[in-house]
């Protein structure tokens, strides 16, 4: 296990995702929404589908998921402030050039730092 390896997941409200060239906008203004809630920041994730139930794959549905994955060795800890997590993965947003792909529902996103 690579400890510079990091993900942090973010909640937002579902909506229309813009076209390829408003991505990076769109992520950097849910990245500053207090609207977004940081679901999970730590070093990988098992796969979660085996363990949903009926009520919360609803909840999911109704919700747009970005996923940050990113390589820092002076990231936050893992028990730090969600707003710190949000605020540190904003700034690294705008430094760092990043690959973003959307599933194919157009619902969620993936952001891949290089």
């Amino acid at each position: 296990m690579n400890e510079n390896c990091h993900t942090v997941i973010l909640k937002c409200d579902l909506c229309p995702l813009p076209e390829e060239n408003g991505l990076r906008d769109f992520i950097a203004e849910r990245l500053a929404s207090e609207r977004t809630e940081v679901e999970y920041f730590g070093c990988e994730l098992d796969s979660g589908w085996d363990y949903i139930d009926e009520e919360l794959k609803t909840h999911i549905l109704k919700a747009c998921y970005i996923t940050l994955q990113f390589e820092e060795k002076n990231a936050p800890s893992y028990d730090t402030d969600k707003t710190e997590i949000k605020r540190f993965m904003a700034d690294y947003f705008k430094e760092f050039s990043s690959r973003i792909i959307v599933d194919s529902d157009r619902k969620d996103i993936e952001v891949y730092f290089d």
